[in-house]
């Protein structure tokens, strides 16, 4: 988290998607079944964080997910709240999202909205 919130990485646009490992992503189970995927979002500096939703789908659908609930595509959900990290240069919005049926290639997405520094609201 903090090496996102000291800078973006380069070739990424405020309000991206990244991953942990700093290259632009955002979606989890895209190419692998792993358990469990961190997603995040880089904001500007001076953006204000309005809120977030999450989205989650796999060859059967897609819907929204809730937080502390299984997602309605089933066995698979996102525990916590989306967390925001703080820094001098912008923030950064994340969260977990966890795949229990690893047989499943499943996508996961979190929407962050927010208004950039000095927008009128």
């Amino acid at each position: 988290m903090a090496r996102a919130a000291q800078g973006l990485p380069p070739g990424t646009l405020a309000g991206s998607a990244i991953r942990a490992d700093g290259l632009p992503a955002g979606i989890a189970g895209e190419g692998d079944q792993q358990a469990c995927r961190l997603l995040s979002v880089a904001l500007p500096a001076g953006a204000k964080y309005l809120g977030y939703r999450y989205d989650a789908s796999d060859s059967g659908g897609a819907a929204d997910c809730m937080q502390g609930q299984d997602c309605p595509i089933g066995h698979a959900g996102f525990a916590e709240h989306a967390a925001i990290e703080r820094g001098a240069n912008g923030s950064v919005v994340w969260a977990l999202f966890e795949n229990r049926d690893p047989a499943r290639a499943r996508r996961a997405e979190l929407v962050v909205y927010y208004r950039p520094a000095g927008s009128a609201p």
